[in-house]
C-alpha cells in the first residue's frame, strides 16, 4: 500500500504535468487529482503515460489550439551538454544511493590528479589534497571559480588556502594540476569570480571597492568604488557594469557611476544579468525587476513564481521557486521592456528540504533555449538527483543528465558548518567544467572539477 512519501511524490509528478501541460496546479481540481493518483499508485501507470492522456483531454486541446497532442516524447538523441553521464527526464524517481566514505576513497586519487566517476564515465579532477592543507569551501553557484579558458590548453582556478587566495592550473588534456602563487588577498575565496570573457582576471571584494585583478601581469584597478562597505557582487559579461549589496540595499555601478536602490521590502541580495541591463533584487514576498536603460521597473510575487537561488543569463533568468507546493521547481523568466515573461519549469527535483542551487555562467547572447545550465544539491539521504551534479536543457524538454556525485556528506566534519559543506557548484564561463568542494565523508573538504 502507497505511504505517504509515495502519495508526496505522486503529487509532485503531478503538480509538474498540469503546470507544464496546463497552465494550472493539479490541486486546483481535487478529484482529478485523486484519479491521476490512483493511476500512479494503484496501476503504476508511467508519468509520460499520464501526459500524453492530458494532452488528449478538450481542455489541453483549447488551451494549444495550433499544437496537435504529440505522442509521449522520447529521450534526445544526444546527451543535454555533450556525452557521458546519466540521461533522464527530470520526472524520473529513479534514486542512485550516495557513495559511501570508503566508496569514494576506492576511485579518487590521494592527492591532486584526474579520474573517472564510477557509474557515469565522466572525468573528474582533485584539485587540492592534504598537502595544501585546509582548503576553504567554495562560494555561491553565481561566482566562477574557472577562468575563460575557451581555445586554451590550461584552465586557471582560484581557491582560498587558509584564508590566501591561491592560483591554480589545469592541463585540460591530461588533467594534471600545477599548484601556482598565492594572490596578494587574504579571503576566504566566497564572493570573488572570474570575468566571463577576461582569462586572466579577477574580481576580489574589498572593503568599499571591487578589484580587477590580472593574475598575470599582477596589475590591478579598481573596477568599483563606492561609499561603505560593498559585498555580494556580479559583473556582466563584457565587464563594465557590476551589481553589488551596500548598507542593506541593492547597488549598480555602469561605466562608473554608481547608483543605488531602495529596499521596498525585507531586502536579501541582487544580480546584474550578463547583458548588464537587468538588474534582479530580492526583497520582501518576490522579486524586483530593473530595466536600467529605460528605468522600469517590475515586480514577481511569490505567489506568481518569484526565484529564490537563482542564475543570470543574457536577458532571463532561471531560478528556484521555492515558495511552491511542493518546492524545487526551477522556472526561467525572461525580460522584456512590458515586463518579465514566465517561461515555465526548466527543471524540478524532490519535495524534500534538499539545498539546492543553480549555475549559469556560461549564458551568451544566444536564446535561452539554446543553453544548458548546471544544478547541484545536498541532502542527507538518498532521493531523485538529491546529491549530484546535473545538466539541464532551457529548451522545456524537462531533460536532464547527472554527471556526477557530489562527492559530500552533511553528516560528516569536512568544511566545518553545515552551510558550508553544501554542494554548490558553478559552470566555468565555457560551459566545459563545473567546479564543486565536498568533503568525501571525512573532516576535511577539497575542490573538483567534472568535464561536462
Amino acid at each position: 500500500m502507497p505511504d505517504l512519501n509515495d502519495w508526496l511524490r505522486a503529487a509532485t509528478d503531478l503538480e509538474e504535468v498540469y503546470q507544464s501541460e496546463l497552465g494550472r496546479s493539479v490541486f486546483s481540481d481535487p478529484q482529478a487529482f485523486v484519479n491521476w493518483a490512483y493511476w500512479r499508485l494503484e496501476r503504476g501507470t508511467s508519468i509520460e503515460e499520464i501526459r500524453h492522456e492530458i494532452r488528449q483531454s478538450p481542455e489541453y486541446k483549447e488551451k494549444h489550439p495550433r499544437t496537435p497532442a504529440p505522442p509521449p516524447p522520447s529521450p534526445p538523441p544526444t546527451p543535454p551538454g555533450g556525452g557521458g553521464g546519466l540521461v533522464e527526464h527530470a520526472s524520473s524517481r529513479v534514486v542512485r544511493p550516495r557513495l559511501s566514505r570508503e566508496q569514494m576513497a576506492a576511485f579518487l586519487p590521494a592527492d591532486a590528479g584526474p579520474f573517472v566517476f564510477p557509474g557515469y564515465g565522466t572525468r573528474g579532477i582533485r584539485l587540492t589534497g592534504p598537502r595544501d592543507g585546509v582548503v576553504l569551501p567554495i562560494g555561491m553557484s553565481y561566482w566562477p571559480n574557472v577562468n575563460y579558458h575557451a581555445a586554451r590548453p590550461e584552465l586557471l582556478v582560484i581557491l582560498s588556502l587558509s584564508d590566501t587566495l591561491t592560483l591554480f592550473s589545469v592541463d585540460k588534456a591530461s588533467g594534471r594540476v600545477q599548484k601556482g602563487r598565492a594572490l596578494p588577498f587574504h579571503v576566504t575565496g566566497e564572493g570573488c569570480y572570474w570575468s566571463l570573457r577576461e582569462p586572466h582576471t579577477i574580481f576580489v571584494p574589498q572593503a568599499n571597492r571591487l578589484v580587477a585583478y590580472n593574475v598575470v601581469t599582477e596589475q590591478s584597478r579598481d573596477a568599483v568604488t563606492a561609499a561603505a562597505p560593498i559585498r555580494q557582487c556580479h559583473t556582466s559579461a563584457d565587464g563594465r557594469v557590476h551589481s553589488f549589496t551596500i548598507d542593506g540595499r541593492a547597488g549598480v555601478s555602469r561605466d562608473g557611476a554608481v547608483r543605488v536602490f531602495d529596499p521596498q521590502g525585507a531586502y536579501d541580495e541582487c544580480q546584474i544579468d550578463k547583458s548588464g541591463r537587468w538588474l534582479l533584487i530580492k526583497e520582501g514576498e518576490g522579486n524586483r525587476i530593473v530595466d536600467l536603460e529605460r528605468g522600469n521597473e517590475f515586480g514577481i510575487s511569490n505567489a506568481a513564481g518569484a526565484v529564490g537561488h537563482s542564475d543570470m543569463g543574457w536577458g532571463y533568468m532561471v531560478g528556484e521557486e521555492d515558495q511552491s507546493n511542493p518546492g524545487g521547481v526551477f522556472r526561467l523568466w525572461t525580460f522584456t521592456p512590458n515586463g518579465p515573461v514566465n517561461g515555465g519549469p526548466m527543471y524540478f527535483t524532490d519535495w524534500t528540504g534538499l539545498s539546492r542551487y543553480v549555475s549559469h555562467g556560461n549564458a551568451t547572447q544566444a536564446p535561452p533555449e539554446a543553453h544548458t545550465l548546471l544544478f547541484s544539491s545536498s541532502y542527507e539521504g538518498d532521493a531523485p538527483r538529491a546529491n549530484e551534479l546535473v545538466v539541464g536543457r532551457l529548451d522545456g524538454s524537462l531533460q536532464c543528465r547527472s554527471v556526477c556525485a557530489n562527492l559530500t556528506h552533511l553528516s560528516a566534519p569536512g568544511g566545518g558548518e553545515e552551510y558550508w559543506r553544501k554542494t554548490r557548484a558553478n559552470l566555468d564561463p565555457v560551459g566545459q567544467f563545473a567546479c564543486f568542494s565536498g568533503n568525501m565523508g571525512t573532516d576535511r573538504i577539497d575542490a573538483f572539477l567534472v568535464e561536462l
